[in-house]
């Protein structure tokens, strides 16, 4: 629904780049750049189609466990590899979720195990 909504609008910003001579991809670019903006929407299109196959064939208390791997990974790379800040309050913040984490995990993996 919101592609729909928001459809008009793209097509109405494109054709006013086209024609103020903006646009990248169709205009004042060099092969390499063409086909680089061309690769991106594989690139993008690809890991969301193989996550979505994916994502249908688990239980979606896994695939939301799983979505917390991604901000994790984040956060620790922010934090260990770019020196961002990290204090109390994100520290806190941080095992309050994955002990949430592992209490759901521990209850499914208890129900999966007991509940036969």
């Amino acid at each position: 629904m919101e592609v729909l909504l928001l459809f008009p609008f793209a097509v109405g910003y494109l054709g006013y780049l086209y024609l103020n001579g903006n646009m990248a991809f169709v205009q004042n670019s060099s092969a390499y750049i063409s086909f680089m903006l061309f690769l991106a929407g594989f690139i993008t299109a690809v890991p969301l189609l193989l996550f979505n196959s994916a994502a249908i064939r688990i239980r979606l208390a896994t695939l939301g466990f799983f979505q917390y791997i991604a901000p994790t990974a984040s956060f620790l790379l922010a934090v260990f590899v770019y020196n961002e800040d990290f204090n109390s309050d994100k520290f806190i913040t941080f095992i309050l979720i994955w002990i949430s984490l592992f209490i759901f995990s521990f209850n499914s993996i208890k129900k999966a195990l007991f509940n036969r």
